[in-house]
């Protein structure tokens, strides 16, 4: 009697970093603020899972807001420029809206107000299922260096 040996192709599927699906069906809401950032205070803000869009917006009148994926301490982030500033409500640069929006994965964004005043932001992010352990660190040349 002949016996059929069946390879089977199929193995368990999981979803990591690089699976397409996981950003094409992304869409879990993750929504945040602040109505009173201090001068000279940086607020972290930790996602439940891996992002794929987050939008920031700035509602301070005055206060211009950094938004950078590592704490102000690390490397060379402030120095080096490794930050996007969010313009404030009162500015009058033409074309420089006051919203930011990334299209990008991260388990964390930093939000620092340095303008000399108060400040406030609202933060809305699409994220993923892809839990944060799974997310390396953000760090090196546009990041820290």
């Amino acid at each position: 009697m002949a016996t059929d040996t069946v390879q089977s192709y199929y193995t368990s599927y999981y979803e990591g970093l690089g699976s397409t699906s996981a950003y094409a069906v992304a869409g879990k809401i993750f929504q945040t603020g602040s109505a009173a950032i201090a001068d000279g205070i940086t607020e972290q803000i930790d996602f439940p899972s891996v992002t794929r869009r987050i939008v920031v917006r700035n509602v301070a009148a005055d206060a211009y807001l950094r938004v950078h994926f590592r704490e102000k301490s690390a490397g060379n982030v402030i120095g080096g420029h490794h930050y996007t500033t969010v313009l404030p409500l009162s500015t009058t640069v033409v074309n420089q809206p006051s919203t930011l929006d990334l299209h990008v994965k991260c388990r964390r964004v930093f939000i620092s107000n340095d303008s000399g005043e108060a400040g406030a932001y609202e933060l809305f992010a699409e994220l993923t299922d892809l839990r944060t352990d799974e997310m390396f660190e953000l760090t090196g040349s546009g990041v820290t260096d």
